[in-house]
């Protein structure tokens, strides 16, 4: 057998291989995917968002250039912040400010350890708690934490816009003034990125770990990286860099 004859069935045999792993691993992300709710509602019944807010956001998130500006799950360019990221941090100090606040009559920051710390683990507590309803489809929150979306919607609006508080904000993010025109589709981008950084913080159904395997990271949450999700991303790393130095030798 001539070698350029091996070279390509080894070739196919790779492609081949390749391919059905892939196939593999996209049907089984299809299925365990996380669900979009019908609506997030508070527990007093103020609806939040509903689908098609969210599946609106999504096209209302490519519309601008999607991974061009910023990242999702740790997709996309890093000129902006991850907005998955961006939204549990600001969602989350937002919540406690607004428990230290009802529970201590003070600004979370001015609290001493021990009650940061207890208040830290009564978001942990509820923000990794799955309260999807399979058959309703609803998503139910507190209305403390429907008070601090509340906040990050506000602030979403603001930097999407062209609001001159936040000139700083979007330069250092390489964004221009009124990146989404149109107030309506600012608030539909809110209901697609909260429904990411939903995923990404709660816990999937009977497990110890979100949708998206407590990405992106952030203790102060409990999201910390899974050991498969350490094992598989240096392993990708590995066999990557392998495959490129086995390409250069041949």
């Amino acid at each position: 057998m001539s070698r350029l004859k091996a070279s390509v069935i080894v070739l196919f045999a790779i492609c081949f291989i390749s391919f059905a792993v892939l196939l593999s691993l996209g049907s089984e992300i299809y299925q365990e995917a996380p669900p979009i709710p019908s609506k997030v509602v508070t527990t007093s019944g103020k609806v939040i968002f509903t689908k098609k807010d969210i599946e609106q956001g999504e096209l209302v998130w490519r519309s601008m250039g999607g991974h061009e500006l910023g990242s999702v799950w740790g997709h996309g360019s890093y000129v902006a912040p991850d907005w998955i990221a961006d939204w549990l941090h600001r969602e989350n100090q937002a919540w406690l400010n607004i428990l230290a606040k009802q529970q201590f009559g003070q600004l979370y920051a001015t609290l001493a350890n021990p009650k940061q710390a207890f208040l830290q683990q009564q978001i942990r507590d509820e923000i990794r708690q799955n309260s999807f309803n399979p058959t309703t489809k609803v998503i139910t929150i507190s209305n403390d934490r429907g008070l601090a979306i509340d906040e990050v919607i506000a602030h979403n609006i603001k930097l999407f816009g062209n609001d001159k508080s936040l000139d700083k904000l979007r330069q250092d993010y390489a964004m221009k003034n009124n990146t989404i025109p149109s107030r309506e589709h600012r608030e539909e981008l809110n209901a697609f990125l909260f429904w990411g950084a939903w995923a990404a913080v709660t816990n999937r159904p009977n497990e110890n770990y979100s949708y998206t395997n407590n990405w992106p990271y952030d203790p102060s949450i409990g999201n910390i990286p899974t050991s498969d999700n350490i094992v598989w991303s240096v392993l990708s790393l590995v066999v990557l860099l392998m495959g490129i130095g086995g390409l250069a030798w041949y």
